[in-house]
């Protein structure tokens, strides 16, 4: 049915009549057609190498919170808190996409209740206002993105460069990172796999791996000037202002008690930004084969079948062939492509 698993492990009684050897792995299958005239050809091959490329899209089981505690992924979530400033972060866990070999991953995110025109919701905040501040102000607003790694978040996916939080128009954004921005991530090495890893609901501090980090970096009141004098002045603005509100909403109250005619506004109560349900994808994650001194290169079955099993404990170690398996109603496909390749499917 539609809420059953992608992937189930070996069982004997839900596969009945596949006479595997007991494990705890699911069950991989590739099946050269008699047709294909590949046989005679194959049968003389060793298989030395061997990967699984997966794309998730749209994941939903994930663990999200922020600096103030843990989020539902299917309610509104609001990324930095009630009151975001600048370091404020917004965590996503998934055992899904970082337990694999992550060669891309992209975030999705719908901003619930986002002013159509963010700059005029913060007009009355600014006490000088030209065309350069209406111009720099939405895309002042930026990110960093780090993965844990090793109990740290020292792995930038954004190579220390801004990443802007808000789409130059619309309440849609896309944030994406390609395999070579994961790649400098982890020093020029490759992300290795990891399939005992373990995601708790939340992130703590001594948690080795399996969450992405997103932290907010601006707007910073120096970032928001001209020619090294910032626009607002008499009240700095950071962030989305809530520090800049309860100042220059207090300042007014004085200057009314004093029937101030010039009493300064206080513009209008603060965004706090809330994103939809988040929708998480994180792209051709792959989990390689290597031939080792348990698991040797074996040969093709001259027949045309070739069946693997595909051990969850290591990925790294092999996957023993078996020639006496059938496969399970849900699995991996490895079916043949051009010129004689082997390409993983999923049905």
């Amino acid at each position: 049915g539609p809420g059953a698993p992608a992937l189930v492990d070996y069982n004997p009684e839900l596969h009945a009549g596949a006479d595997a050897p007991p494990g705890p792995w699911p069950v991989v299958r590739a099946r050269i057609k008699s047709a294909s005239g590949y046989q005679d050809l194959l049968s003389t091959l060793q298989v030395t190498d061997m990967s699984i490329e997966v794309s998730a899209l749209g994941l939903t089981d994930l663990a999200l919170q922020n600096d103030v505690g843990r989020l539902a992924p299917d309610k509104p979530i609001p990324l930095f808190g009630p009151r975001p400033t600048v370091g404020s972060s917004f965590y996503v866990g998934s055992h899904e996409a970082f337990s694999k070999e992550l060669t891309g991953l992209t975030v999705h995110v719908d901003w619930q209740d986002l002013p159509d025109d963010i700059f005029d919701h913060y007009r009355e905040y600014f006490d000088v206002i030209d065309v350069n501040l209406q111009s720099i102000f939405r895309p002042s607003y930026t990110i960093s993105a780090e993965l844990l790694e090793g109990r740290t978040f020292d792995q930038s996916l954004s190579g220390g460069l801004a990443v802007p939080l808000f789409a130059p128009f619309g309440a849609g954004h896309t944030v994406a990172f390609a395999g070579g921005a994961i790649t400098a991530a982890h020093s020029g090495m490759p992300c290795a796999p990891d399939p005992d890893m373990e995601t708790p609901e939340t992130y703590r501090p001594g948690v080795k791996r399996g969450f992405l980090r997103l932290t907010l970096t601006g707007p910073t009141n120096e970032d928001l000037a001209t020619f090294g004098v910032p626009y607002a002045r008499d009240v700095p603005f950071r962030a989305f202002g809530h520090d800049a509100f309860t100042l220059r909403y207090a300042n007014q109250a004085v200057a009314l008690a004093r029937y101030d005619p010039d009493a300064p506004g206080s513009g209008p109560a603060p965004h706090a930004p809330t994103a939809c349900p988040a929708t998480f994808r994180p792209t051709r994650s792959s989990m390689p084969w290597t031939p080792s001194a348990h698991f040797p290169p074996r040969p093709i079955w001259p027949q045309g079948w070739f069946r693997r099993w595909l051990p969850r404990q290591s990925c790294s170690s092999g996957w023993p062939i078996s020639r006496h398996l059938a496969p399970p109603p849900c699995c991996f496909s490895l079916t043949k492509a051009p010129r004689g390749l082997l390409r993983p499917t999923i049905f």
